[in-house]
């Protein structure tokens, strides 16, 4: 079994599995950003001016930036200076994550103030623990803890139950949450999750871990060849359990379940793990005074 072995499906199981819910499009900014990046020269004056027409995103992207878990020495004032700073990827998955929020906001069953928080949160957190792992592309992992869980808010704006399913979910000590989805759903957040990913032109190995995250038969691989892939699931996994912490929320039992090989993918001995984990916390009670 490969981590790139995917089944294609039809087009009537990818209805039945999406129980009528609307994958939404990439907007436009991405695709114009994305274009310009792909450029042999990239014009970073016309991706700032791209980003500085909606006031509401670079702003933003300008808070964003200026958090504690970016580390700059001194407060980046224009979104140009930004872009030369931190480099096209890093501004392209800081975009992804405004927008992101706004295109799948809407009537739901759950806070999606607090489900964004902690998504942010995650991205953040696995961002940060790449690149003290030494992980490349930092930015993968960002863009993974944004979407990672995107296929809740969509899942909560189409059921109304969906709350009470996710509290049956959290009381199950060894399912995970999307064995509980599908048996009251026919559909899972990973899965929808995945079909997002998808529409939005994310690379295909951040698709298939946001596809797997909760699969226990898929979320870690045997072999050498699949080092980067089960690092970047470690991290995701440490990330969701650091912000669930800070956050006091249900116990996170399917960390109970992964913990030990999150470890032994990480090589992260107790202490360490320690000494992150009240990193971590500093960082996010800066963030929130800040």
């Amino acid at each position: 079994m490969s981590e790139n072995d995917t089944k294609e499906i039809d087009v009537e199981d990818i209805e039945h599995i999406l129980q009528g819910i609307h994958i939404p499009p990439q907007p436009t900014i991405l695709r114009e950003i994305q274009g310009e990046q792909n450029q042999p020269a990239p014009n970073i004056q016309k991706i700032s001016a791209l980003i500085n027409k909606d006031i509401s995103l670079s702003a933003i992207v300008l808070k964003t930036i200026n958090s504690p878990f970016y580390g700059m020495r001194k407060p980046i004032e224009s979104v140009q200076r930004a872009v030369i700073l931190l480099g096209i990827n890093n501004i392209l998955t800081i975009v992804m994550g405004v927008v992101i929020r706004e295109t799948l906001s809407g009537k739901s069953s759950i806070s999606l103030d607090r489900f964004w928080q902690s998504t942010t949160d995650s991205a953040n957190i696995s961002m940060f623990l790449a690149k003290r792992f030494s992980l490349k592309n930092a930015e993968d992992m960002y863009t993974l803890g944004l979407f990672h869980d995107c296929g809740m808010a969509l899942l909560t704006q189409k059921f109304d139950n969906y709350k009470d399913i996710l509290q049956k979910a959290n009381n199950e000590l060894e399912r995970p949450i999307t064995d509980t989805e599908d048996r009251l759903l026919q559909t899972n957040h990973a899965t929808i999750g995945y079909y997002v990913s998808k529409s939005w032109t994310l690379p295909r190995r951040l698709a298939n871990i946001i596809l797997d995250h909760h699969n226990k038969e898929r979320m870690f691989f045997d072999g050498s060849e699949h080092q980067t892939r089960n690092q970047m699931m470690a991290l995701l996994k440490l990330a969701d359990h650091l912000s669930c912490t800070y956050r006091q929320s249900p116990v996170d039992h399917e960390w109970q379940r992964v913990r030990k090989r999150v470890f032994y993918e990480l090589e992260l001995p107790e202490i360490e793990y320690n000494e992150i984990k009240e990193e971590i916390h500093t960082l996010l009670q800066q963030q929130e005074a800040g």
